[in-house]
């Protein structure tokens, strides 16, 4: 894939390929890395590329006004989902305002397109290029999709806890070499599927959540994160992000695709599997987690459908 990137807001950028000081992110396996730091603050992508596919996985910390544009010259379905922070998005004199857990699609070739940063912004976005070769292949399998494919490209969608498992998976990879070529491409091919899929059911007007409400929900997902060990009730959080209960469980949902308490599940089991392979007692990864010995492990063999206790012996 051929991919022009370029500040409009700066001077010529300068790459590097190191990591920036302090990086807060992590270090996607077997890809290209370029950093550029400077007034603005620190720009880092990481690519990874075939003929079929581009995954590539940017770390932006911003502390003035930044705009970049990029254009692609190869034929296909560009996505870009953003993980942390929010942009603007210019395709030509079309601006999509772009929030965290939300994607947008777009097909290229296409005039370049601007992003745009404001000042003070931490920016994690996963963009994935599926060539044209890798579109068809997918809607001749399952050709219902060719109509999901159009729906894409109308608005932003929102991203759900299975689309975060596949980009999850792709940045901790642990495969090596032909291994990891091999199971990049099935990953891609999920996503392309998923991102897809989740633009059949285009939602009306009257459902769609207000800006405050947008807030509100992503300020109570925030506020789960920050403290797995204590588990919020509904209430508890309504009141502490300014918005009914209803509402916040309403919008909670289409934001993550799962309830507030299934998400605080979800982030402690997917804390408490690295602790176990480190070498954690299940009393001790379960005090971490905000369980109970035999509640963790009742939640555990629920969430994976093994014991706690054989990670250690498998790993």
């Amino acid at each position: 894939m051929n991919l022009k990137i370029q500040t409009l807001s700066h001077p010529p950028l300068h790459w590097q390929e190191v990591l920036p000081p302090a990086f807060p992110g992590v270090r996607l396996p077997g890809a290209s890395l370029k950093t550029a730091i400077g007034d603005f603050g620190s720009v880092c992508i990481q690519e990874f590329r075939t003929d079929l596919y581009c995954i590539r996985y940017s770390v932006l910390n911003i502390v003035q006004k930044f705009i970049l544009s990029f254009s692609v010259r190869e034929k296909g379905l560009f996505s870009r989902l953003i993980l942390n922070g929010k942009v603007h998005l210019y395709l030509g004199h079309t601006e999509k305002r772009l929030l965290k857990n939300q994607f947008y699609s777009h097909l290229t070739p296409s005039s370049p397109v601007r992003i745009v940063l404001e000042e003070q912004t931490a920016y994690h976005g996963f963009d994935t290029f599926f060539s044209q070769a890798l579109l068809n292949e997918t809607t001749h399998d399952y050709p219902a999709l060719s109509s999901s494919l159009k729906a894409s490209l109308k608005y932003p969608q929102w991203a759900d806890a299975e689309v975060y498992e596949i980009v999850h998976s792709m940045l901790h990879c642990t495969y090596q070499q032909d291994l990891r070529l091999f199971y990049f491409k099935s990953r891609v091919c999920d996503l392309l599927f998923k991102y897809l899929t989740l633009a059949v059911n285009e939602p009306g007007s009257e459902d769609l959540p207000s800006q405050k409400e947008l807030e509100a929900a992503l300020l109570a997902e925030s506020i789960i994160r920050q403290d797995i060990q204590k588990h919020y009730l509904i209430p508890e959080l309504a009141k502490k992000v300014l918005l009914n209960e209803v509402r916040l469980k309403a919008v909670f949902k289409k934001i993550f695709g799962i309830g507030m308490y299934e998400y605080l599940v979800r982030i402690r089991m997917k804390k408490a599997l690295p602790l176990l392979k480190e070498g954690l007692s299940v009393k001790e990864v379960a005090a971490k987690t905000g369980y109970r010995p035999a509640d963790f492990t009742t939640a555990f063999i629920r969430f994976y459908g093994f014991l706690p206790g054989s990670v250690k012996k498998k790993h």
